[in-house]
């Protein structure tokens, strides 16, 4: 539990810088955020000696705040969302490219495409949320990400601490 408290009180500081300053400060702190998020995940899934193919998930994490802000911008219905998603399938194919050029395992493909879906569009999509327009509405629906979160991981446990 201690470690939960350390690790909550920089994160909900960051939480409230974001919030508070938003704009560009936001858009690069949920980049960098997420690329670390991606080195996490990647150095997890490589644990038992697996290779995922890290330098196609860095670059779809770094890339994921320019395609939504600008690649977006040039289609006309959602475009962020399908800069996205052209996006996330070109990772993909290049994923498994490289695995049949390099004569790998596919499990290494699996394992990172399994990074490029959980944390990668988990910050892709909030980055689309602080991308919003309206700035008020892109800090509110943020923080209700986070404060939904943090209320359902709550109640669960307690519910599970009380029902057993």
């Amino acid at each position: 539990m201690l470690k939960r408290v350390v690790f909550a009180i920089p994160a909900l500081g960051l939480l409230f810088c974001v919030v508070f300053f938003g704009g560009l400060f936001a858009r690069i702190a949920v980049s960098l955020v997420g690329l670390l998020c991606m080195y996490e995940m990647l150095h997890v899934l490589s644990a038992d000696g697996a290779k995922p193919v890290k330098m196609v998930a860095y670059i779809f994490a770094a890339l994921s705040w320019p395609a939504y802000e600008y690649v977006g911008d040039w289609w006309r219905f959602g475009g962020g969302f399908w800069a996205l998603c052209a996006m996330l399938v070109l990772a993909v194919m290049a994923v498994f490219l490289s695995l049949v050029i390099a004569k790998r395992n596919g499990e290494d493909g699996i394992r990172t495409v399994y990074a490029l879906i959980y944390p990668g569009l988990f910050f892709a999509f909030l980055l689309a949320i602080i991308c919003i327009k309206d700035d008020m509405a892109a800090r509110f629906m943020f923080l209700m990400t986070f404060v939904g979160a943090a209320l359902t991981d709550s109640f669960a446990y307690f519910g599970g601490m009380i029902f057993g």
